[in-house]
């Protein structure tokens, strides 16, 4: 035989209830928060409640779903259908028969006002579900990279066109603001680039001198990468319009074709290439877009240094650096981690690398690389933060490794005082300039033995973090 739920809770309010002290109120409300990124999993939404009677409040909140199956609060206990768990009142004394039926009348009231909560409930874990869906299905053509994610348009389009479709999914047109961004995805996607791509900068048309802004409505900054002569994109229907002729017999005379020039004063747009250059164009052109957003349910922040290695300080490089990630590592969310050199307090090199998913050594890796001043860092025989433990050699990115006279490579930071190559004590350094960081000044790798002027001594170098704050 089934029993209500009100039999079932009359029963135990005669039997005593199992979590003796916890006390149901009526007067409850609900409020959730719906997950942003697609990912149903604990902790994404949110479930908070309070209760009060007699002006006394009680408040909390929880999480859910827990890997499918219903959520908990602190001391809950007595499940009801696998959607919410909920506090049951403590043990009641029943006292005389009058008492009883007032008791159960109330009992009965307030249990059916828990029943239209827990509908209310479920409409809200409809909706969450319905939420998720929709994200998961806008989200699943875009690729991370960094701190934040891209999509490729599937066809070329105006610059109003390609903008209007980015803004139709809550993304922006592509904005390198900076050169690192830019490196990124022409280091990674490279072949979205193999056409020309929008780039959401325009000239402002209020503006009464030339001043170009983002798409997001941010002026143009200290960062460009103009190319050259601005031409227009050409218009895919303007070849067809040429007509050929045939002159001197039956010869074909090879007609002179160059692209359509725009008047200035229609080149207003940006367009990016392959190669990295921007260049001005016709709005009305066609090209390819692409659209980048944040990654879903986070903002990063500026970044913040972690870790300083400085010349002549003594410090051991490799064993701090364990130290100092293996231990808070795990607590951060990075997103993108930026090795920087200094000399005279100016920075002369960064490396910027995509941090999601790393532990405190992976990161530093030539698969994760955004951004790197080198045009030739390919295939490194050595990429890591431990480099050749043999010879004390951190933060070692180095190709030829044959002998001292040929080893070659792109930074090398120094502890061993041993060393085995004299390229390692340069400018007469000695052991109490440990440790020393060395690195490349050219775009390319450097014959550390011969390549005194291509060879860099930095004054320190620092490890960043740029991390994702919780919307």
């Amino acid at each position: 035989m089934l029993l209500s739920p009100s039999a079932v809770l009359i029963l135990l309010l005669l039997a005593g209830w199992p979590c003796e002290g916890e006390t149901y109120r009526s007067d409850i409300s609900f409020d959730a928060k719906f997950p942003s990124d697609g990912d149903l999993v604990e902790g994404n939404s949110s479930f908070e409640w309070q209760i009060s009677s007699d002006g006394n409040v009680t408040s909390g909140n929880s999480s859910f779903p827990k890997n499918g199956n219903s959520t908990r609060t602190k001391n809950d206990c007595e499940k009801s259908n696998k959607s919410l768990e909920w506090k049951f009142a403590a043990k009641v004394n029943i006292g005389e028969p009058s008492t009883i039926m007032e008791t159960l009348t109330r009992v009965l009231a307030e249990l059916s006002l828990f029943e239209q909560h827990l509908g209310a409930t479920r409409v809200l874990l409809d909706r969450v579900r319905h939420q998720t869906a929709i994200a998961t299905e806008v989200l699943a053509p875009y690729q991370r990279l960094g701190a934040k994610m891209y999509k490729l348009l599937d066809t070329i389009l105006t610059y109003e066109e390609a903008k209007a479709a980015c803004e139709a999914e809550g993304a922006t047109l592509l904005a390198t603001k900076d050169k690192a961004t830019q490196d990124g995805l022409t280091r990674h996607r490279a072949h979205w680039l193999s056409q020309s791509t929008w780039l959401g900068l325009r000239k402002n048309p209020t503006a009464a001198e030339e001043q170009w802004v983002w798409s997001d409505g941010g002026p143009l900054g200290g960062w460009t990468q103009w190319g050259g002569v601005a031409n227009c994109l050409p218009d895919p229907d303007w070849l067809e319009s040429i007509s050929i002729s045939l002159e001197d017999g039956d010869e074909w005379l090879r007609p002179q074709i160059e692209p359509p020039r725009c008047p200035e004063g229609q080149l207003n747009c940006t367009y990016l290439t392959a190669e990295g250059f921007w260049y001005k164009a016709s709005c009305d052109s066609k090209a390819n877009g692409i659209c980048q957003r944040p990654v879903p349910g986070c903002k990063s922040a500026r970044p913040r240094e972690v870790f300083r290695v400085e010349r002549s300080s003594g410090m051991p490089v490799y064993s701090t650096w364990q130290r100092v990630g293996l231990d808070i590592w795990a607590e951060w969310n990075v997103q993108e981690v930026i090795v920087e050199l200094f000399k005279d307090h100016t920075s002369v090199l960064k490396l910027v690398f995509d941090g999601k998913g790393s532990d405190h050594m992976s990161w530093f890796s030539p698969d994760n690389v955004l951004s790197a001043p080198w045009t030739d860092l390919i295939e490194p025989t050595f990429f890591s933060i431990q480099g050749d433990k043999r010879n004390d050699r951190r933060f070692f990115i180095n190709e030829r490794y044959y002998s001292c006279e040929h080893d070659q490579g792109w930074l090398a930071v120094l502890e061993s005082e041993k060393p085995p190559c004299a390229w390692e004590r340069p400018h007469g350094f000695t052991n109490d300039d440990l440790p020393i960081i060395l690195y490349s000044t050219a775009p390319w790798k450097v014959t550390w033995e011969q390549g005194i002027n291509y060879v860099g001594v930095a004054d320190f170098m620092t490890v960043s973090i740029v991390e994702c704050q919780n919307l």
